[in-house]
């Protein structure tokens, strides 16, 4: 059992939920419409358990927009636990399974899925975690062939067969041969599955980050700023916490 937290603590965690709530709707709705979700993202990559923590709350919320964002932090935080990307990926799962054959729904987790492939594709460039980014597109095309309509399984093919993984070709064969395979995406499957390059053209497009040049508002330049000060304070405790739990 956790002790009971310190003022210092309780001081940290409520600049911290106060910094990054003042930021959530900014980066889920502003910077989200043109992909720049990284100019605020970024900020979290020396806050390694911090940024798992934020990623993990957001995941538990039912808000689309909250959990693409969520989706999208291990892609600038690779330093942070090394199964976040696919606790995140089984969490998305679980919310795909609750819409069942709510069809609002079921959107809303492909756009959450689409995120999970971006972060995936940049981590699979990062050797401590390639591995769990490959087996989070496997799993996803492996779903889809099973029948749950994951929008971008082709592009999880084309990410693994681009990024040279054993049995890819495979794999993407296979789900050519499936039911969303053939229905949807069979231009695009036979185009990759041929080799040709314009099939990975938007897997090297999701490994750069658009909001690299992007200079954010003075008022939101200092939100930013008040965020990676409550950052620094919280992540001493969002590590113990995190060791303690292991």
């Amino acid at each position: 059992m956790r002790k009971k937290s310190t003022k210092t603590e309780a001081q940290a965690n409520s600049a911290m939920g106060e910094a990054w709530g003042g930021l959530l709707e900014y980066v889920c709705v502003d910077l989200a419409k043109e992909s720049n979700e990284g100019a605020v993202l970024r900020h979290l990559a020396l806050f390694p358990f911090t940024a798992f923590d934020i990623a993990w709350s957001e995941m538990g919320r039912d808000d689309l927009y909250c959990r693409c964002v969520a989706a999208l932090i291990p892609s600038y935080v690779p330093t942070m636990r090394g199964d976040a990307l696919s606790l995140i990926w089984e969490t998305e799962r679980e919310w795909r399974k609750k819409a069942k054959r709510d069809q609002l729904m079921q959107a809303a987790s492909n756009a959450v899925a689409e995120r999970i492939v971006i972060s995936a594709i940049r981590l699979m460039r990062v050797p401590e975690r390639r591995k769990v980014a490959i087996t989070v597109l496997k799993e996803m095309i492996s779903d889809a062939i099973r029948g749950t309509d994951w929008n971008d399984s082709h592009y999880a093919c084309a990410a693994l067969i681009r990024g040279k993984v054993v049995g890819a070709k495979t794999l993407a064969k296979r789900f050519a041969a499936s039911k969303l395979g053939k229905s949807d995406y069979a231009t695009f499957m036979s185009t990759l599955l041929d080799g040709d390059p314009r099939a990975f053209a938007e897997c090297a497009n999701w490994e750069q980050d658009p909001s690299d040049n992007i200079k954010l508002p003075a008022a939101r330049a200092r939100q930013v700023r008040k965020l990676v000060a409550a950052c620094k304070d919280w992540e001493p405790f969002a590590q113990k916490s995190a060791e303690a739990d292991e």
